[in-house]
C-alpha cells in the first residue's frame, strides 16, 4: 500500500514539475519574441520607414514601369496607349474604394495584423501577374492586389506613429520620401534594360519578391496587438462612398474608349456625384457609427483635401506624357527613353533627404503654394519650348525641376495629411489624402489624353506635340485652382519661427503636442530681433 502511495506521489510531482517547465519554456519562448518584437514608440525614424514603407515602395516601382514601358506593354499586349491606363486605373479604382473602410478595418483586427495579410495579398498577386502576363490576367491581379495595398497603405501613417520616437514623426515621414524617387530610379533603369531584353514581366516579379520578404520579415518582427472587436462598420455610408471613386474613374475611363457611348459615360459620372452629395449628408445627419468623423471635415482639411487632389490631376499631363513624348516625338528607344527619366530620378534622391530641413525652416502652406506656382511657369516653358525649338536638353532640365519639386510637394503632404486634423482622426485624414492621390492620378490622366485625343479627332493632320500642348494647357488650368486652394490653407502653432507664418491664419484645434517645440517666446525673440534691424536702419538713414 505504501508502495503505491509513493509512486502516486512520484508520479504527481512528475506531472508539476513537467507543468513548471514546460511553462517556464513558454514564459522564456514569449520572452524571446518579446525581444525580438520591435517596441512601441522607440524607434528612430529611419528603422520605422525602413519596416513601413517598402508596400509603398513596390507601388510606385510597379506604377512608373506601367508608365515608362507603356510603349513596350501596348506592343507587347497588342492594345492602344489609352487601354493600357486601364492596369493603373483598375487598381486606382479599388484602392479609393477602400478608403472609407481601411481605417476601420484596422480599428476592428488590428492595424499592425491587417498591415501583415495586406501585404502577403499583394505580393503573391504580383507574383500570380508574372506568370500569366495576359491583358484581363494582369487586370485582375491588380485589382486583387490593390485590395492588399488598400489595407496596407492606409496603415502607413499609424505604424510610423506606433512605432517612431514622438518626437521624430516630421522627420519619419519624411526619410520614407527617399523611397518613392528609390522605386522610381530602379523602373526607370532597370525596367528599361529588362523590357529588351527578357521583358518587362519581370519587373512584377521583382515587385513580388521584395513583398514577399518584407511581408515576412514583419511577421517576424512586428508587434500584433489585436483590434476592438466592438468597432462597428456604417455599411451604407461605406457604399455611398465607395460608389463615387469607382464610378466616376469609370465614367471618364470609359470615354478613352470608343467603343462606349459618350451618354453612359455621363450617367456613371452623374451617379457618382449624387452618390457623394447624398453620402455627406447621411454621414452628418444619420450615421451612427460614421465613416468620416466629422471634426476631420474641418474646414481647413477640406481646403486641403481639395487643393491635394487638384493638384495631383494637374501634374500628371506632364508625369504621364513624359515617356511619350520622349518615344513618339524624339525617336528614342526604351533604353534612351529610360536613361532620360532615369537621370531626373537619380538626382531627385539626394534631394529627398534635403526635404526635412527645408519643412522645418518654412510652412507648410507656402511649400504647397510655391509647387503649385512652379508648375505653371514650368508647363507654360514646356509649351513654348515643343512649340519653337523642341531643345531635348532643355526639356531634360523642365523634367528635372519637376521631378524635385514635385517630391517636395509629396513630402508636404505626408506631413500635412497627419497633421492637418486633430491628432487622434490624423490617420484618417492621412487616408483620404493618399487615395486622393491616386484618384487624382486616374483622374488627370484620362482628362489629358481625353484632350489629347479630341484635338487629334477634330484634325487629323495635326502633328503629336500639339495634342500634347493641348495637355499641358488643360493641366495649367488644374494648377492656377491649386494655387487659389493653397492661399487658403491654415499654419498650425507649432510652426511659429518658419517661413510664412502669420498668426491671423492660425488653427485653433489641438494637433501634435510633440511638434509644440517652438514656443511663443522664440515668436517673441525673432519679432524683437526683427524690431532692432528695424531701428537700426531707421537710425542709419537718418544719419
Amino acid at each position: 500500500m505504501k508502495s503505491i502511495i509513493q509512486l502516486q506521489n512520484t508520479a504527481q510531482e512528475t506531472v508539476i514539475v513537467e507543468g513548471v517547465s514546460r511553462r517556464e519554456s513558454i514564459d522564456t519562448e514569449q520572452k524571446c519574441q518579446e525581444k525580438i518584437k520591435l517596441k512601441p514608440n522607440s524607434n528612430s525614424a529611419f528603422v520605422t520607414s525602413l519596416m513601413v514603407f517598402p508596400p509603398q515602395f513596390i507601388f510606385t516601382l510597379l506604377q512608373t514601369s506601367v508608365q515608362t514601358l507603356a510603349i513596350d506593354i501596348t506592343r507587347d499586349l497588342k492594345i492602344e496607349v489609352n487601354q493600357v491606363q486601364w492596369l493603373s486605373h483598375v487598381e486606382n479604382m479599388v484602392l479609393c474604394s477602400l478608403a472609407s473602410v481601411s481605417n476601420r478595418l484596422h480599428a476592428k483586427f488590428g492595424t499592425q495584423r491587417c498591415y501583415i495579410l495586406g501585404s502577403y495579398v499583394s505580393a503573391i498577386a504580383n507574383l500570380i501577374l508574372f506568370f500569366y502576363p495576359q491583358l484581363w490576367t494582369i487586370i485582375l491581379m491588380r485589382a486583387i492586389s490593390a485590395l492588399g495595398l488598400g489595407v496596407v497603405i492606409p496603415a502607413t501613417v499609424p505604424m510610423t506613429n506606433y512605432l517612431v520616437i514622438p518626437s521624430q514623426i516630421e522627420r519619419g515621414l519624411s526619410y520614407t520620401a527617399a523611397f518613392v524617387p528609390a522605386a522610381q530610379i530602379v523602373a526607370t533603369f532597370l525596367g528599361s534594360y529588362l523590357a529588351t531584353t527578357i521583358g518587362w514581366k519581370w519587373m512584377f516579379f521583382i515587385g513580388s519578391s521584395i513583398g514577399i520578404i518584407h511581408a515576412i520579415c514583419i511577421s517576424i518582427w512586428l508587434p500584433t496587438p489585436k483590434g476592438d472587436k466592438t468597432v462597428k462598420l456604417d455599411f451604407i455610408g461605406v457604399a455611398l462612398m465607395t460608389i463615387f471613386p469607382a464610378l466616376s474613374i469609370l465614367g471618364i475611363g470609359f470615354l478613352l474608349l470608343k467603343e462606349i457611348p459618350v451618354s453612359v459615360c455621363f450617367i456613371l459620372m452623374v451617379v457618382s456625384v449624387i452618390s457623394l452629395v447624398i453620402f455627406f449628408i447621411y454621414n452628418k445627419r444619420w450615421s451612427v457609427h460614421k465613416v468620416i468623423p466629422l471634426p476631420v471635415l474641418n474646414a481647413n482639411t477640406i481646403i486641403f483635401l481639395l487643393q491635394n487632389f487638384i493638384m495631383g490631376a494637374g501634374v500628371q499631363a506632364d508625369i504621364f506624357f513624359q515617356p511619350i513624348l520622349w518615344q513618339k516625338v524624339f525617336q528614342f528607344d526604351t533604353i534612351g527613353n529610360g536613361i532620360l527619366i532615369g537621370i531626373c530620378k537619380v538626382i531627385q534622391l539626394p534631394f529627398a533627404l534635403l526635404y526635412p530641413l527645408i519643412i522645418k525652416k518654412v510652412t507648410i502652406k507656402y511649400i504647397t503654394t510655391f509647387c503649385s506656382s512652379a508648375f505653371i511657369v514650368i508647363y507654360i516653358t514646356q509649351i513654348l519650348v515643343l512649340q519653337f525649338f523642341r531643345n531635348m536638353y532643355f526639356i531634360e532640365v523642365l523634367n528635372l525641376l519637376s521631378a524635385v519639386i514635385y517630391m517636395q510637394n509629396i513630402i508636404a503632404i505626408q506631413v500635412y495629411n497627419v497633421v492637418g486634423s486633430p491628432k487622434m482622426f490624423g490617420p484618417i485624414s492621412s487616408t483620404y489624402v493618399g487615395f486622393g492621390n491616386k484618384y487624382a492620378w486616374s483622374i488627370g490622366v484620362a482628362f489629358s489624353t481625353l484632350v489629347q485625343q479630341i484635338s487629334s479627332a477634330i484634325n487629323v493632320n495635326q502633328n503629336y506635340v500639339l495634342s500634347v500642348q493641348l495637355a499641358y494647357c488643360a493641366g495649367v488650368v488644374f494648377l492656377i485652382i491649386a494655387v487659389v486652394l493653397s492661399s487658403k490653407i491654415g499654419v498650425f502653432k507649432w510652426e511659429r519661427g518658419r517661413l510664412g507664418f502669420r498668426e491671423n491664419r492660425t488653427v485653433n484645434f489641438k494637433t501634435y503636442i510633440e511638434l509644440q517645440s517652438v514656443n511663443d517666446e522664440l515668436v517673441d525673440t525673432t519679432q524683437k530681433v526683427a524690431k532692432i534691424r528695424i531701428n537700426s536702419w531707421t537710425l542709419g538713414l537718418q544719419q
